[in-house]
């Protein structure tokens, strides 16, 4: 009796009505299969209506569909996909993300080292081929939080957070961690999220330029919330991602202070996104504390202590 070889590595897509983009750039991530019988694809479907289920049925039987009964959300999605996957070694793309390299043979071994959490991936853009997102390193100015997404090409290094669109991560570390928080609903920051709290464990995120892929941003997420709405929920959840990891006092307080300076500018300028974020942010205080409390009891590395890992 020949015994199956198990599943090394499970790559994860979650897909919201995105069957032309699965059409396009599903084809190279299951090309990256090859002849292998260690890894497995599963296309999470967050309740579409354009007929995805029934065309990768057809057009890719290889392919595991996971098909939830409504739409959840990206990091609920992706959570559920997560749950499902056989692999240790979990690889997230987006519906819009198209695979250059042999990403699983990068990987290989990358993932014995104890302290590792997640791999970010080297994105170029799928219409320009241009540099989208590699080592992310983190910009605090004013109170606030920005990045460079773009920090070192060329070479290894610690990475902020992987993109969500392209990383690659342990799916136990993943579950410690408690997965993508619900507070960053419906998408946007729940990545920065999920690696700064493993940051704050004492695990590391890295970015491994020989795993390339190819994306084209926000293509699901620009047909379901206009440009306004989409920057108001950005900038909500930049200062949910704040207040709910921040725990040195010196840089909470700085972030409070500037932001009063922020929303008096705001409104001299009469830009209501600002307002409407912090009034949003403001209303999931409650969640925002919950969190806070939680994670209190697991930090290893302070805020100061990683962001000082960023400032050569």
């Amino acid at each position: 009796m020949i015994s199956k070889k198990p599943i090394t590595t499970s790559f994860v897509i979650p897909s919201y009505n995105g069957k032309h983009l699965l059409e396009t750039f599903l084809p190279s991530v299951v090309e990256s299969l090859g002849r292998r019988k260690d890894l497995e694809i599963i296309v999470v479907d967050d309740g579409s209506s354009d007929g995805t289920c029934l065309w990768l049925r057809e057009a890719f039987p290889q392919v595991t569909l996971l098909a939830l009964p409504e739409n959840l959300g990206f990091g609920k999605a992706c959570h559920e996909g997560i749950r499902a996957a056989t692999a240790e070694t979990i690889i997230l793309l987006n519906n819009d993300v198209s695979v250059c390299t042999d990403i699983p043979g990068c990987l290989e071994n990358v993932f014995q080292e104890p302290d590792l959490f997640a791999v970010a991936f080297d994105m170029l853009s799928a219409d320009t081929y241009l540099p989208y997102a590699n080592r992310i390193l983190p910009i605090w100015r004013q109170g606030l939080i920005s990045f460079d997404l773009n920090g070192a090409r060329n070479g290894a290094g610690p990475s902020f957070y992987g993109c969500g669109g392209g990383m690659a991560f342990n799916k136990t570390k993943y579950l410690a961690l408690g997965g993508f928080h619900p507070i960053f609903q419906p998408f946007y920051w729940e990545d920065t999220d999920l690696c700064y709290r493993a940051w704050k464990r004492g695990w590391r995120i890295v970015f491994h330029p020989e795993c390339t892929v190819r994306h084209y941003p926000s293509s699901t997420i620009r047909t379901v919330a206009s440009e306004r709405r989409r920057t108001e929920i950005i900038e909500r959840n930049r200062l949910l991602f704040l207040w709910k990891n921040l725990s040195d006092l010196g840089m909470l307080m700085e972030h409070v202070l500037w932001l009063f300076c922020h929303l008096l500018s705001a409104m001299r300028r009469k830009d209501a996104v600002l307002l409407r974020a912090t009034l949003g942010a403001l209303k999931c205080l409650p969640q925002v504390m919950r969190a806070r409390a939680r994670e209190k009891r697991v930090i290893v590395k302070g805020d100061r202590e990683i962001f000082a890992i960023f400032a050569n």
